[in-house]
């Protein structure tokens, strides 16, 4: 069996009086030929290095957005099968801010980066766990902003809600 392990993370910006969340459409690949989903941004930790700097490299990397860390939101494990291979993966997801947009994406793993409102963000993620991550970043981004008052207006998006998920 092996082992793998990745970060990423549920970044959001703040655009005329909304909250938007960063989502990438990953290319087909061999391993995934099928692959047409929107997902959240991560990737695997390189050697020596620790959860909360691979999300940030990842999301860069993959999107051109830099981020910063809020919150940890969580780390997960799932099995999975890939090549007759069976894999055992562990995933820690950060609530992030973006703080600079450089419009340059990996070219070779990510087809589309794309800013989404919260329901539309939800509606377009295909895996269930990713769509439960991306509603606690948003249940800590809404309390962020009421204890702190994060956004002048007070105003962080409505809670985004899917039937069935």
């Amino acid at each position: 069996m092996i082992r793998q392990f990745s970060a990423g993370g549920a970044v959001f910006k703040k655009e005329d009086r909304q909250i938007l969340w960063l989502l990438i459409k990953p290319k087909p690949s061999k391993e995934f030929p099928s692959n047409s989903s929107w997902r959240l941004p991560k990737g695997l930790l390189e050697e020596g290095e620790k959860s909360i700097e691979a999300a940030v490299r990842e999301v860069e990397e993959e999107t051109g957005v830099k981020a910063k860390i809020i919150q940890k939101i969580e780390t997960g494990s799932w099995f999975f099968v890939l090549n007759k291979e069976r894999i055992f993966k562990t995933a820690t997801y950060f609530l992030m801010e973006a703080i600079e947009e450089n419009n340059r994406h990996d070219q070779l793993e990510v087809e589309e980066v794309a800013w989404f409102p919260a329901n539309q963000a939800l509606e377009k993620i295909t895996l269930k766990r990713e769509r439960q991550i991306l509603r606690k970043a948003q249940d800590f981004l809404r309390v962020l902003d009421w204890q702190l008052n994060l956004f002048s207006d007070g105003e962080c998006g409505e809670v985004a809600k899917l039937p069935n998920s």
